[in-house]
């Protein structure tokens, strides 16, 4: 009979142990296919079990090897002094039983099965073990074992198993496309996952930026995984790691194409091995690795001249229409690719589509080079022009297609084809209704269109231009739902640029809800993503936003120069990146840097005819330094708008030019109704400092945005400066000492100075100044100054005994 409990668990090594902890569990089974990680539970259990070595009788750890009586499982079964007959005669019951863990049990031969039988009937031992799921049924029958029997069912490693071991063993986490390159690389195998993890934190892959640990060139099976793998690999009849070795160069052949290249009785046999893994796709049995890790040694082992010979065999099957070719055209591509071996003209062209489909543009231009070009072939020409676009090779690409139509002809029934001339003139129809300040008439054209029709780069270019109308339109909601549907796109087809995009749009959707966390983790992953050739110019722009992420948190900028753009930047993306910028100066204190920075944007954008970005820049003006002047241009600007929270922008600089405390509480209101908390915080604290500055200073409105800002400051994760909590001065926020050390500090008085006026240690002096940088929102002593606005003058000096 088989074991009488099953246990479930995302920690084997831990139910295993619970397990354990029953003495009435005599035999403790952890199954799971080949490349599960059972032998990186085992180490675990073997490294959790080392405390009991000084116990008696002592647990002993064994690793045998496939079809050989194991030497030293002998011993411990049947010691020199002991005879068959006294195995077999019964102990004393008071005996302890010693505990027995051996790794991959089945690799056992029928001998060393049947003694270790017996020696569980007796009670001799308690027995821990690895077995293969196909072989579980099988040892179950041989070890009748007497008492309680477990099962732990260890499943490969997921997002959740990677990212607990990276922030336990290396302190950050990791970044999701990491997590997902690594996962589909390995299979999720414990044990080579987490080599890999720790040798390439080692040698310089795996690095840490922004607080996230992103993986850098290709990936590699380490060295003791490869050993481990190659081992189990030898004991493999050749025919069948001819087999195995096909299906993990192409990664999911047609069974009808395996038997073809070797043969139905080399793929039974491989089948009945448990090599293979077949699945029922499109009507077809497909045949994959059933060990991704094994199937990725075996790539690595193979010579080029066999790789050639397997590239000419795929060709001629791709070339055979009797046989399905789904799946066949990249595969192909890419061993014909590294083999210098030529890809026939009919062949090239779908396999570059491919490639393309699966963002591969370099291998899409390498296939159609080393194909025989055909006269007058424009389908060729147009799919070799966008591999070169997605690589950022504009001018060649542009020599070989005719230009698209200009933009301001009317398109097609958009009901008809969309070619792909059709989608990037679309794409820059929504781009001159954003630019014109008409983000809703934009949504309203993205409506009619249905986004699965366009190809890949211009789809996402859709849904990144329509996460941008509803960030300038204030729906923070569905701006993150735009976002989530570009992240999911990047995290299925491992598309670093997509991600990179939704991530972005998520962070600035996050800063104007003032979620200051939540908004550096995505801004930190989108500026880590891999670098392509679409998304170089995004770099500055997203790493001014997380700057600004971390200076709402009170956290210092990072150091190092600002990185530059490769190639041409949109001029508004160039304008939004020193609006961000200007925000990170009105945080630290620097109030007239960031309107000079917010003016000079506001003038060059209006000179553009860019309206959305003129209202964002005139907004922060008015923000900064409201006046009769400013607030008239936000109302001209907003009038050329069309959307709602244009108005609230300008109802915003007409109450703060004119302190208009009540007006200031409702468009307070309005920022928070909408989610935009970080506006509606600091809006709320203006109108308080209109109350604050009247003699009378108790208004019902004041006790409105009061409860405002008070709620804003105490909801989880929304990081709101604390002087707004306190009122209108950056000194409402500090204690008495505090502003008498800061004021000091503000003209030029060094700490030991400090410390000996006011008969404190330098010690106590740092920690106030500390203190009071994070209340200001600043980083340096050197910016107290301008974060104080009206530093008090500089008192007598001491008298120095």
């Amino acid at each position: 009979m088989g074991p009488s409990e099953e246990r479930l668990s995302r920690d084997p090594a831990r139910a295993a142990l619970g397990a354990l902890a029953d003495r009435r569990t005599s035999t403790v089974f952890l199954v799971g296919p080949p490349g599960s990680g059972k032998s990186f539970v085992f180490n675990r259990l073997e490294s959790e079990l080392g405390a009991r070595q000084r116990a008696d009788p002592a647990p002993v750890f064994l690793r045998p090897t496939n079809g050989t009586r194991d030497v030293a499982l002998g011993r411990l079964l049947v010691p020199a002094e002991t005879t068959q007959q006294a195995l077999s005669a019964p102990t004393n019951g008071a005996a302890e039983p010693r505990l027995l863990a051996i790794d991959d049990i089945d690799l056992l031969d029928a001998s060393s099965m049947s003694l270790l039988a017996q020696s569980l009937d007796r009670g001799r031992f308690r027995l821990v073990a690895t077995v293969r799921s196909r072989e579980a049924p099988a040892v179950f029958r041989t070890l009748r074992a007497v008492g309680r029997s477990a099962i732990v069912h260890v499943e490969p490693w997921h997002d959740e198993e990677l990212g607990r071991f990276v922030a336990e063993s290396l302190g950050d986490r990791m970044h999701p496309l990491t997590v997902r390159r690594l996962l589909d690389f390995t299979g999720g195998n414990a044990l080579c996952l987490t080599e890999l993890v720790e040798l390439g934190s080692y040698d310089g892959h795996l690095r840490r930026q922004h607080d996230v640990w992103t993986w850098h060139g290709d990936l590699f099976v380490p060295p003791l995984t490869e050993a481990r793998v190659s081992g189990e690999l030898e004991r493999v009849g050749e025919e069948c790691r001819a087999v195995l070795t096909t299906a993990a160069l192409v990664g999911q052949v047609p069974l009808e194409v395996l038997e073809e290249l070797h043969g139905i009785a080399a793929v039974e046999a491989a089948d009945t091995t448990g090599l293979l893994l077949l699945e029922a796709t499109g009507g077809h049995l497909q045949a994959r690795p059933r060990s991704a890790v094994q199937g990725r040694v075996l790539a690595q082992l193979v010579p080029t001249t066999r790789r050639r010979r397997l590239a000419e065999a795929l060709l001629e099957a791709l070339a055979e229409p009797l046989l399905p070719t789904q799946r066949l055209e990249l595969p192909a591509a890419h061993l014909a690719v590294d083999c210098s071996v030529a890809v026939p003209p009919g062949l090239a062209v779908s396999a570059a589509q491919e490639a393309l489909r699966r963002h591969e543009p370099g291998l899409a231009e390498a296939v159609l080079s080393q194909s025989p070009s055909v006269g007058g072939d424009h389908e060729r020409a147009d799919v070799l022009a966008s591999a070169l676009l997605a690589q950022g090779r504009s001018e060649p690409a542009l020599e070989l297609v005719e230009a698209p139509p200009p933009t301001d002809e009317p398109l097609p029934p958009i009901g008809g084809s969309l070619d792909p001339a059709v989608q990037r003139s679309l794409l820059a129809r929504l781009t001159s209704l954003m630019r014109l300040g008409r983000p809703t008439a934009a949504l309203e054209l993205a409506d009619d269109v249905d986004a699965c029709r366009f190809e890949p780069v211009h789809r996402v270019h859709l849904l990144a231009l329509v996460g941008s109308c509803r960030l300038f339109r204030g729906d923070l909601r569905e701006a993150g739902v735009v976002a989530e549907r570009l992240r999911d796109l990047g995290l299925a087809e491992g598309w670093s640029y997509a991600y990179r995009l939704g991530a972005l749009v998520a962070g600035r959707a996050a800063l104007l809800a003032a979620e200051a966390p939540a908004a550096e983790r995505f801004l930190a992953e989108s500026a880590t993503c891999e670098p392509d050739a679409g998304s170089r110019a995004l770099l500055p722009f997203t790493l001014s936003h997380l700057g600004l992420a971390r200076a709402m948190r009170g956290r210092p900028p990072e150091r190092g120069e600002a990185p530059v753009a490769t190639g041409p930047v949109p001029r508004a993306l160039h304008d939004l990146d020193a609006l961000a910028r200007a925000e990170v100066q009105l945080l630290t204190g620097l109030r007239h840097s960031a309107f000079e920075t917010a003016a000079a944007v506001a003038d060059r954008s209006q000179a553009d005819g860019q309206v959305l970005v003129a209202l964002q820049a005139l907004h922060l003006c008015a923000r900064i330094r409201p006046s009769a002047s400013l607030a008239r241009r936000v109302a001209e600007t907003a009038d050329r708008a069309d959307f709602d929270l244009s108005r609230t922008y300008a109802a915003h600089a007409e109450a703060a030019s004119s302190r208009d405390g009540e007006r200031l509480t409702r468009v307070a209101e309005e920022y928070d109704r909408r989610g935009l908390r970080w506006l509606a915080a600091e809006t709320g604290s203006s109108a308080l400092a209109v109350a604050l500055a009247h003699p009378m200073r108790r208004f019902p409105w004041a006790l409105e945005s009061r409860r405002l800002v008070d709620r804003l400051h105490a909801a989880g994760q929304v990081s709101v400066p604390t002087w707004w909590w306190h009122g209108s001065e950056p000194f409402d926020a500090l204690t008495d000492r505090e502003r008498e050390i800061v004021e000091l500090a503000a003209v030029g008085w060094s700490s030991r100075r400090l410390a000996e006026h006011l008969q404190l240690s330098q010690r106590t002096v740092e920690n106030h100044l500390q203190h009071s940088y994070r209340k200001l929102g600043i980083t340096r002593r050197q910016q107290l100054a301008a974060a104080l606005g009206h530093p008090g003058p500089a008192p007598p000096p001491p008298h120095v005994r």
